[in-house]
């Protein structure tokens, strides 16, 4: 049996009926590209700056960016024999090249798979305007996932320096009455809702750790941030997470699924490492009720 790997994609390989088209053409069986969900790839932004001769505009290509930065997506399985026909499809070695990546998955953990980003000798210096199909395609595996489009929207319009996901749900000692509220505080940009996601909340003694996982609520607030990056800094330094690559620290950085009332958002919050045994639980999920 082949070696089954992780592939997270973000352009036109999240299309079912795009990729399904390209194997049909190219004699290739489909059925290894078996999707698991949506991802976020932190730690890089979307852009235009390669011209598609098969597309004859612009494609899509994801480039390292700051703290802050996130490209939301698809996360698959793959086989060896799909993952040499995504090569062919994205023109391995002449225009994409592999790179091995860190996402966040839909519960939060990180994972390691791969992804492809253009070689940079492809790059044309300059803006590449996308075809209007091409952008539809992407546009609807985003919607139909409910991810946001704001990213792609920046990316269209060549504000990749744009950083869409600039809010924040807390649940523990930076929520207001607490120890650490006066970082949110100075961060938000207006005031604070209240807030809910679905995970489990744990008592770490002083302080409370969130695994996107169970079938619990857990009760915070979400903060929208004047300056996203400047307030991640703060918060990672806090939380004691330093990147993606190779992080063993105390919490990682995750995008999960806010609720506030009726409404769904975004947001970044940090994801226990810390052992998390059954009598640690928080049955309320309230920090402020443990």
């Amino acid at each position: 049996m082949s070696d089954v790997k992780l592939y997270f994609g973000y352009g036109s390989n999240m299309d079912r009926e795009d990729w399904v088209r390209w194997c049909s053409d190219h004699e290739t069986d489909p059925a290894g590209l078996i999707e698991i969900g949506p991802a976020w790839l932190p730690d890089y932004t979307l852009k235009f700056h390669y011209f598609s001769n098969s597309r004859k505009a612009g494609a899509a290509d994801v480039v390292p960016a700051g703290r802050g930065s996130v490209v939301p997506g698809l996360l698959f399985e793959v086989n060896e024999e799909t993952l040499a026909a995504l090569d062919d499809k994205e023109g391995l070695p002449y225009a994409y090249e592999r790179r091995n990546v860190t996402v966040i998955d839909g519960s939060g953990a990180l994972r390691q798979a791969i992804s492809y980003t253009v070689q940079k000798h492809r790059y044309s210096g300059d803006y590449e305007q996308p075809d209007a199909a091409y952008v539809d395609l992407i546009q609807r595996s985003l919607l139909r996932n409910k991810l946001p489009i704001d990213n792609l929207n920046c990316a269209i319009e060549d504000m990749h320096q744009e950083k869409f996901l600039d809010t924040i749900f807390v649940y523990g000692t930076l929520r207001q009455g607490e120890s650490r509220s006066g970082v949110m505080t100075k961060a938000a940009d207006g005031g604070m809702e209240r807030a809910t996601v679905s995970g489990t909340l744990y008592n770490h003694g002083t302080y409370p750790g969130f695994r996107a996982q169970g079938e619990g609520t857990v009760i915070g607030e979400l903060y929208r941030c004047r300056d996203i990056a400047d307030t991640l800094t703060k918060l990672d330094a806090i939380e004691g997470f330093s990147s993606y690559e190779g992080h063993e620290g105390l919490y990682h950085r995750a995008v999960v699924k806010v609720t506030i009332g009726s409404k769904e958002k975004w947001a970044w919050t940090y994801i226990t490492n810390l052992p998390t045994p059954k009598d640690s639980i928080i049955e309320s999920g309230d920090w402020l009720e443990r």
